[in-house]
């Protein structure tokens, strides 16, 4: 059986003052429905892709919510 493969938005929050991902996805597509459902029903993972969809806005968001930092090099680094 063909393994189900669905793109989540990844969103940039906070919860009780602490930095927070959040991944949503909604569908109105009957095939993706009954896929979800399926694996659902029989215990089997989903594989999802997380995606931001303004890869720029996001970046913003992870730097201001201290989940990254660019160090002297210019590289991206977790903070946590």
């Amino acid at each position: 059986m063909e393994q189900p493969f669905f793109k989540i938005s990844v969103i940039v929050t906070s919860k009780n003052n602490l930095p927070c991902l959040e991944l949503r996805s909604a569908t109105n597509d009957i095939e993706t429905i009954k896929k979800i459902v399926s694996s659902a029903w029989r215990r089997q993972p989903l594989i999802v892709m997380p995606t931001f969809t303004d890869e720029l806005r996001s970046l913003n968001s992870l730097i201001e919510k201290g989940i990254l930092y660019k160090d002297e090099e210019g590289q991206y680094r977790f903070t946590l």
